[in-house]
């Protein structure tokens, strides 16, 4: 058993970071979230002000800290880079990974977890955000570390794993306010479900050191700025980034489903195995409860971004792991019916998946899908055919698991290249950069792309319409450059 449980580790930690961190940082920082991020990072490091974040050299109080920090210690370890920025993501992804294959483990049994774990290190989504500097992942990491600490908690009581689950969820918070504090939910809705608040109550009363140290850790920051700026600056604050959010969504606002075909698409291509989950254990209810919940709270939410909803891939994987486990272990009913519909419906998907990026690309970006682009789906074809001649469930696993590489890989080499240019000024920056001198004035005019200050390391002046930029050229005497990609511009 031992040896079982190193080797799904070693499987699980070598495809992770071969997965996570190949080539992280080949690609420019993404407009415009991966610069906005880095840049408040660079400019900690800049100013050596770590408490407040600055972007563009002005205040930015939308978010906490800790991503920040993050990266700017990443950036002080391996230098100011692309790698850099992206390495607290990617290092919380496989965290991540391993956190998900030790819930699955404690839940049902290690190769249970094992399947849990390749499953979502393969699913389409976890896997491109790891490969992003954004703050969803490190965000996933410490709520997948407060739902394992309380599970720990329930078998054996150790006070330990009371410390782990209130830190846990005192950096959740420190990463992105409130809804760092969903596994609070989570457990209390289950404890609601099973009638049973016992083990919510000690969550609190088990160890008053451990809820204090949480209260420090989440609220230290806020408390400086407060003693800083004023209570009713930093209450409105507060409000606008997340009751106004969620109540009125002034930004990224989208219909109520809006999550369900975002996790179809993210999770494959193990979506096609979702219908067949139809057995509920206990322990199945508090992922379900989990499922549930997250998917519930960010449902209502008027502010809906596809990134809201990556703790539930874990969640998916965990529940799916069990499945295959019993699918393994030939304890479900009809399951040469249940595969065969489900390498059909991958087939269909990965027609359907191709023909909706040819379209998406060409429309939005104005690429043209090169010949070898069919080549997943000529692969998925054999593996169709192949399940025809030889149904095994070990086959129907591990073709779904190469499927999802295969197409991931090969989608990055063929198109990573040209997105990550399209999506970032970094190219343009580099030809200017020799030529701009630390005195001169930047203007990006309707060129609102936040790579613009990361790449440049320079103040940019952001201007919308064209009589406040000639009015600004009317009143400086410096060398001025003008960015922008709107044409017609004289």
């Amino acid at each position: 058993m031992f040896r079982n449980k190193i080797f799904y580790f070693l499987v699980i930690w070598g495809l992770g970071s071969f997965l996570f961190f190949y080539k992280l940082g080949n690609l420019p920082l993404l407009d415009p979230d991966e610069p906005r991020y880095a840049e408040v990072a660079r400019e900690m490091a800049e100013t050596k002000d770590l408490l407040i974040p600055h972007f563009n050299y002005e205040i930015r109080l939308k978010k906490p800290p800790l991503f920040y920090w993050l990266i700017f210690i990443s950036f002080k370890i391996f230098g100011i880079n692309e790698f850099s920025a992206r390495f607290p993501s990617a290092l919380s992804a496989l965290g991540g990974v391993i956190l998900t294959y030790l819930i699955g483990a404690n839940l049902f049994a290690p190769f249970s977890g094992f399947l849990s774990s390749l499953i979502l290190v393969t699913s389409l989504e976890y896997l491109i955000l790891s490969r992003l500097a954004i703050t969803d992942m490190v965000l996933c990491f410490f709520f997948l570390s407060s739902i394992f600490s309380f599970i720990k908690y329930t078998k054996g009581k150790k006070k330990i794993f009371l410390y782990f689950f209130w830190i846990s969820l005192a950096l959740s918070f420190l990463t992105k306010g409130p809804v760092g504090l969903l596994p609070l939910l989570v457990i209390f809705v289950f404890s609601l479900y099973t009638r049973d608040f016992s083990l919510f109550k000690e969550l609190f009363t088990g160890s008053i050191s451990a809820f204090l140290i949480f209260l420090f850790l989440s609220l230290f920051w806020y408390l400086l700025l407060i003693f800083k700026f004023g209570s009713s600056e930093m209450l409105n604050l507060f409000y606008e980034e997340t009751l106004e959010r969620f109540l009125k969504g002034y930004i990224h606002r989208e219909p109520l489903f809006y999550f369900l075909p975002i996790l179809l698409i993210g999770f494959f291509p193990w979506t096609v195995f979702l219908p067949w989950l139809n057995r509920v254990s206990l322990h199945q209810k508090l992922l379900l409860i989990w499922w549930g919940v997250v998917f519930t709270f960010f449902s209502l939410s008027r502010s809906k971004v596809p990134t809201y909803v990556i703790s539930l891939f874990p969640c998916l994987s965990i529940i799916l792991g069990s499945f295959w486990n019993e699918v393994f272990s030939q304890r479900i009913k009809y399951l040469g019916r249940k595969l065969s519909f489900s390498m059909v419906f991958l087939f269909l998907s990965m027609i359907f998946l191709w023909g909706g990026a040819k379209i998406f690309l060409q429309k939005k970006y104005g690429l043209m899908l090169p010949r070898e682009a069919v080549y997943p789906l000529i692969f998925s074809l054999m593996i169709f055919l192949f399940f025809v001649f030889k149904r095994k469930p070990l086959f129907v696993f591990m073709s779904a698991l190469s499927l999802s590489l295969f197409s991931l890989i090969f989608f990055y080499r063929l198109f990573a290249v040209d997105l990550g240019n399209l999506r970032s000024t970094r190219a343009l920056i580099f030809s200017l950069k020799e030529k701009i001198k630390k005195e001169d004035i930047l203007i990006a005019y309707r060129f609102s792309k936040p790579s613009l200050v990361f790449y440049s390391q320079h103040k940019i002046i952001f201007l919308q319409n064209q009589e406040e930029l000639l009015n600004y050229l009317g009143k400086k005497d410096k060398r001025i450059w003008i960015l922008t990609d709107t044409p017609g511009v004289e």
